[in-house]
């Protein structure tokens, strides 16, 4: 039985390594909605040698362009692992499914071209997003203004600092907002929940391992 396993496994991942492209994303600005841009930039001195792998399980759902609306039959459900590594030098990001097939591998050096290997089952995943929620989940709030156009980002604590909340907005609306879920004298969020209101999805993380590289 266990054999079995092993051999599926083993074209499995044959299929997928044998069906992986590589590609270069050379453009550090990402397109947040009309108007509104992120300038990717190094991670804080406070998350430098710093791995983490976090649960992420997510929604999302397709545009229809009839009604401008979001069609319930069509919003997909997901959930992966990532892995994302913080050096001096390079941020790298390996998402796999439940089972720890890897579906991609990105690597990014600031003001270079995000490079990305994936296999054909992550072949819709938009990388550049990808980085720049990251980006809006885990850096600082002084540095985020800096790197937004056409927008800000604000902070609200809520009732005994148990949800800190972070809102992205342009024009008066909010376009990205971010929850924090604190435990009782627990500084690191139990649970970071983002929702992106103009492109429809959401997601939520949850860190189960970190550690220092």
């Amino acid at each position: 039985m266990r054999l079995n396993r092993l051999i599926v496994l083993l074209i499995s991942l044959a299929v997928l390594t044998s069906c992986s492209t590589i590609t270069r994303h050379n453009n550090n600005q990402v397109m947040l909605g009309e108007g509104v841009s992120l300038t990717l930039t190094p991670a804080p001195s406070s998350l430098l040698n710093v791995g983490f792998l976090t649960q992420v399980n997510g929604t999302a759902g397709n545009i229809d362009n009839k009604n401008n609306g979001v069609k319930e039959s069509t919003v997909n459900h997901y959930e992966m692992l990532m892995q994302t590594e913080i050096s001096t030098a390079v941020l790298t990001m390996v998402g796999m499914t439940a089972n720890g097939l890897e579906l991609f591998q990105l690597q990014w050096q600031a003001e270079q071209p995000i490079v990305v290997n994936r296999s054909a089952m992550a072949s819709k995943i938009k990388v550049e997003y990808l980085l720049a929620d990251f980006q809006l989940v885990h850096w600082p709030i002084d540095r985020l203004n800096q790197q937004l156009k056409g927008a800000i980002v604000s902070e609200q604590l809520g009732p005994q600092a148990r949800r800190q909340t972070r809102q992205i907005r342009a024009d008066g609306q909010t376009i990205i907002s971010i929850e924090y879920h604190y435990e009782p004298d627990v500084r690191t969020p139990s649970k970071i929940s983002l929702t992106n209101h103009l492109r429809h999805y959401q997601f939520s993380l949850k860190t189960l391992d970190k550690w220092k590289l």
